[in-house]
Formats: C-alpha cells, structure tokens, sequence
C-alpha cells in the first residue's frame, strides 16, 4: 500500500485549498440495470450541501446509459433532472442537463489501471441562460481486490473558463456485487468559491440479467 499512500499525499498537496472555501457532505447512489451483456442502464441519485453542510444545495436524478463498444472503450450518455439551490430566490432553480461521451482504459496491469473519461454537456436552466461545458477527466486505480483506491484529476471548461476538480479515496465490493466508496475531493468553481467535499456512493444491480436457459 505504499505507493497508494504516496499518491493521496501527492494529491492532497496539490490541492489548490484556499481558507475562504466551504466545506459539504455528498452522497450518490446508483442503480444498475443490465438490458445486455453490453449495455446497462443506471438510475442515478445524488444529494449536496454546502455552505459548511448546514444547508441543502443540490438533487439530481435521472438515467445514464453505458455500452461497452471494447473492453477497453465505453460509451456513456445521460440525462439529469436538478434542482438546485438558489439563495436569491425563495425557490430552487431546476436545471435539465444531458450529456455524452467515451471513458477509455488507458492502462491496466495486474495491480494499476487507469480509465479517462471526455464528456460534453449541455445545462438547459429554467428562467436562466444555457450553457455548455466540457469535461476531461483522468484517473488511477490501485486494483487490490475488492479494495482499490483511487485519483483522479479533472479539467473542465465553461464558458470559456478553466477549473480544476481533485478527488481521492477508496472503492469496495461486496460478494453480492454491491460498491461502497468513500472519497474527499475539492471543485474549484468558475463562478465563486471553491468547495471541499466528503462524498459516500452505494451502487448495486437492481437487475442482472443470467446466461440464457438451457434445457
């Protein structure tokens, strides 16, 4: 475990921290539903606070579909129904957002991989203007068994800015095939203050689709 430790310490310096950041809990949970031996559809949730996690800033819902073109390419496409916190406004904003793109396995050895992911997305913001962003992401996996930590870094631009997001932490699997993750990771913002964020994720098959029957 040493070199997963060196890279969490790497990464955890990196971090461009500032004191005037906030500080959120985030929670994901995702439902898988195997429509093939190659495409799934997963339901996906999440909820966010921020404002030092004293206030509800953000739900998301809404499906993602995935194809494996490879083992080693991935298509990725998806939908989000958001409502999101506006402090301006006695209601929430809600937000539609599609997006799509590749995740490719750049990398894999017995005990490393790494996957990169380039998606675009496109916000349609109810009583705001649109916008579009893009997203490249890269990441490493320590493949330990069932318990593998990762990094990651990604790079997106909105509106013409740049920013950075910075995530590190630990993936596990249970024998039913159900992934636990606990991570710390810290959004830059191209419209404000940066945030650091405890994010927990559960995703389990909610159905898996067997070998056909044979008489």
């Amino acid at each position: 475990m040493r070199l997963p430790t060196a890279a969490l310490t790497f990464a955890l310096c990196a971090i461009p921290a500032a004191a005037e950041d906030d500080f959120g809990l985030l929670h994901i949970t995702n439902a898988n539903v195997e429509i093939s031996g190659k495409s799934t559809l997963q339901i996906h949730t999440r909820v966010r606070t921020y404002h030092d996690s004293s206030r509800f800033y953000q739900f998301r819902a809404g499906p993602i579909y995935m194809h494996a073109f490879s083992p080693r390419v991935l298509g990725l496409a998806g939908y989000y129904f958001i409502s999101q916190d506006a402090e301006s406004k006695a209601a929430n904003t809600t937000i539609h957002r599609l997006w799509t793109g590749p995740q490719f396995r750049v990398l894999q050895t017995r005990r490393w991989a790494v996957d990169t992911r380039h998606l675009a997305e496109r916000f349609v913001v109810i009583s705001k203007d649109d916008y579009t962003r893009i997203r490249n992401r890269g990441m490493l996996i320590y493949r330990n068994g069932r318990v593998q930590p990762f990094a990651s870094f990604e790079a997106l631009v909105q509106n013409g800015d740049w920013y950075e997001r910075h995530a590190v932490g630990m993936q596990w699997a249970t024998k039913n095939q159900t992934g636990f993750s606990l991570s710390y990771e810290y959004r830059a913002s191209p419209t404000g203050r940066g945030i650091h964020l405890i994010a927990t994720a559960i995703q389990f098959n909610a159905f898996h689709r067997g070998p056909p029957h044979v008489d």
